[in-house]
């Protein structure tokens, strides 16, 4: 069979329209702090990072936070993007550690809220 585009030369697939102006957003993010790309970028990448935010903790409230916190973080690590995928995937990791940041510190809150309740006494 006949190698065809990009994929059989290197190995990974063509990147699509969207994919490559995802990366010259986030190349304007990274070097300039280009606020309206970021704003661009996360438009276009807000409703799968709530829903994976959602699916991971379970609550409405907390899928916010972490989003909102993951933005934060790609924001400040704008330069740690390699290319070696697409923005939208690295930043749904970004969420994705979030949101399980997020159900951990949950979890420790609820087990030092139960350690430190008193006992009823019994009567």
């Amino acid at each position: 069979m006949p190698a065809v585009g990009a994929e059989a030369t290197t190995g990974s697939p063509t990147p699509t329209l969207d994919e490559s102006d995802d990366i010259e957003l986030w190349k304007a993010v990274a070097a300039k702090r280009d606020g309206q790309a970021f704003a661009q970028l996360y438009n276009r990448n807000e409703q799968a990072a709530y829903n994976l935010a959602f699916h991971i903790t379970r609550n409405q409230a907390d899928a916010e936070e972490a989003v909102q916190e993951a933005l934060v973080r790609a924001w400040k690590s704008a330069d740690a993007f390699r290319g070696e995928g697409t923005v939208r995937a690295w930043l749904l990791r970004i969420v994705a550690r979030e949101s399980l940041r997020k159900i951990q510190v949950l979890r420790k809150d609820a087990r030092v809220k139960a350690n430190h309740e008193p006992l009823e006494d019994a009567d």
